[in-house]
């Protein structure tokens, strides 16, 4: 079984060598996203979820993720891999956070903050497909929300 190890430094690396990481070590399919100045979250490449890892070559990777105003990171989560997003716009993220604190089975999951909550990565080797009422597989992520 896959297993990834997040370094404890990670918050430090350089914005290449993060990058590097999750393509070239973790297996993951990254693409460029606006960069912080111009509000982050917005993917730059039409079609972004059909990339696969051939798209980020190692010239694409220093043009989008290095200099003064480098991209954000994005991530096309692909077989095995699992993100869950929790989200809580309404404190912007401070229940998720509380939440995961109290969660001692979670705490060594992989994770990265975000604005509104975080996102745990998870590799799940055997996961089925899941197929939609007419028998047809999903193509696009299955969301659940969540009020209390």
């Amino acid at each position: 079984m896959k297993q990834i190890t997040i370094p404890q430094d990670i918050g430090s690396m350089p914005f290449l060598d993060t990058v590097s990481l999750y393509q070239n070590e973790f297996g993951w399919v990254i693409h460029p996203l606006r960069s912080a100045r111009e509000g982050g979250k917005s993917p730059l490449i039409r079609n972004w979820k059909k990339l696969d890892r051939r798209f980020l070559t190692p010239e694409k990777a220093t043009n989008y993720f290095s200099g003064p105003d480098p991209s954000n990171i994005g991530c096309v989560p692909r077989r095995p891999q699992i993100v869950i997003d929790l989200d809580s716009k309404k404190d912007r993220g401070k229940s998720v956070r509380t939440w995961l604190e109290s969660q001692s089975g979670l705490c060594s999951f992989p994770r990265e903050k975000t604005g509104g909550g975080a996102h745990i990565h998870l590799i799940c080797e055997n996961l089925p497909v899941f197929f939609n009422k007419y028998g047809k597989p999903y193509r696009s992520p299955i969301v659940s929300k969540i009020d209390e």
